[in-house]
């Protein structure tokens, strides 16, 4: 697999793995299928490190008879690249928040550390533009989340950086949750956040030093010229790709932005009966009212399906239990869960494998990465059957099994 350089991975967001082109692609799987006739010598399953050969596997089609259908397609953020005075993918110090929230993650392309992409050194101020792709001629609709991101990132700034400034351009603060406005407050008198009441229009860069300059007014009418360092762009919600196929083959309509279309009284029922959505499918929202929403949307599937209930269940079936005998030994499996490196992090989990195996009655003790995961649980299975274990201990940061 083709990889981005090391030298150049912390310059942006790229992708590290570059994937292959359609030749390469042609090429490896030619070189798979002309090995000659096969003969089930799995060799290729062994070195597919992807797993992704099954000599079992078989075309697929399955036609399912449904009472209800929830709709959950999401939704995709606006792509800033399309105003250009911003000078998104010009300009190296405009990023948007979703590239900022991953220079705020320990996982992200700086572990962490806030860098501005053109010369890796910290910002000692920062701008935030709202409604990028909200509320404008092209986008009459709120976004609903945006203003409350942006906070949050603004105030985690202030905490990764000493002494940055960060300041929000914005049109109005639309921070009408449980606890938003005490949010809001708190970001302005606690953590020193200035927000300033204006659209900025355009962004200009200093060629030599890749600043960034914006110009507005005040609620005064003053007018200002300030440099930043780096500035964010609060991107906007919009109807999830492929939004008009899929209500298409629902057989639902769209409303005039292209999300799905409901009844103001009604919010999880579309214009078909029986089907019904939830999330930002129906309306751009943030998780909490996502949940909610999913979980009437959930209800309503319920009631309409209701008389049919339990006419179309398969009994479950279970592999026969293994008999143990008063006085048996009983054949004990440990299985202890890195769980990541949440518990790998701070307890030596491969020790505590070694001394589980000295312990009476373990007949198998075994590390796992994540013990809940699906592979993980029919690695248990395996084990059972290899080892013929008649008690399973499953050991998790918070419970035990």
């Amino acid at each position: 697999m083709p990889r981005l350089d090391p030298v150049e991975r912390v310059k942006g967001f790229d992708e590290v793995q570059l994937g292959f082109t359609e030749d390469q692609v042609l090429t490896e799987a030619a070189r798979c299928l002309a090995c000659g006739v096969c003969s089930e010598c799995y060799q290729c399953v062994l070195a597919c490190k992807a797993h992704a050969i099954d000599h079992h596997q078989a075309p697929y089609e399955e036609t399912l008879e449904v009472g209800a259908v929830i709709l959950a397609p999401g939704y995709q953020l606006f792509d800033p690249s399309r105003y250009s005075a911003l000078g998104y993918g010009r300009y190296p110090n405009v990023v948007t928040s979703m590239q900022f929230e991953r220079l705020l993650s320990a996982s992200g392309p700086t572990a962490g550390h806030i860098a501005r992409p053109s010369d890796h050194q910290e910002p000692k101020r920062i701008a935030f533009l709202q409604c990028v792709g909200s509320r404008d001629r092209e986008h009459e609709y709120c976004s609903a989340v945006c203003c409350m991101y942006a906070t949050k990132e603004a105030i985690l700034a202030t905490e990764h950086v000493p002494g940055v400034e960060c300041t929000v351009f914005m049109m109005d603060m639309r921070a009408f949750s449980k606890g938003f406005d005490a949010y809001y407050q708190r970001a302005r008198e606690r953590y020193g956040i200035r927000y300033v009441r204006f659209r900025v229009p355009a962004i200009a860069e200093d060629p030599d030093s890749h600043n960034l300059r914006l110009v507005y007014e005040t609620a005064g009418g003053q007018r200002h010229s300030d440099e930043f360092d780096l500035v964010v762009l609060s991107t906007g919600m919009e109807q999830p790709a492929g939004a008009r196929e899929l209500a298409e083959a629902a057989d639902i309509a769209l409303d005039e932005h292209g999300f799905c279309k409901t009844n103001p009284f009604h919010p999880v029922e579309t214009t078909r009966p029986g089907v019904y959505v939830r999330g930002a499918f129906a309306q751009p929202k943030d998780i909490p009212d996502s949940v909610i929403q999913a979980g009437g949307a959930a209800a309503e599937a319920l009631a309409a399906i209701g008389r049919a209930r339990g006419t179309l269940v398969t009994p479950a079936e279970y592999p026969p239990e293994t008999e143990v005998q008063p006085g048996d030994t009983p054949r004990i499996g440990v299985f202890i869960c890195s769980c990541g490196s949440n518990i790998a992090g701070v307890v030596d989990v491969t020790g505590v494998t070694d001394y589980a195996r000295t312990l009476p009655g373990v007949a198998h003790a075994e590390n796992t990465m994540y013990t809940c995961s699906a592979d993980s649980l029919k690695l248990i299975q395996e084990r059972i059957q290899e080892h013929g274990l008649s008690l399973i201990h499953i050991f998790e940061p918070t419970r035990t099994y």
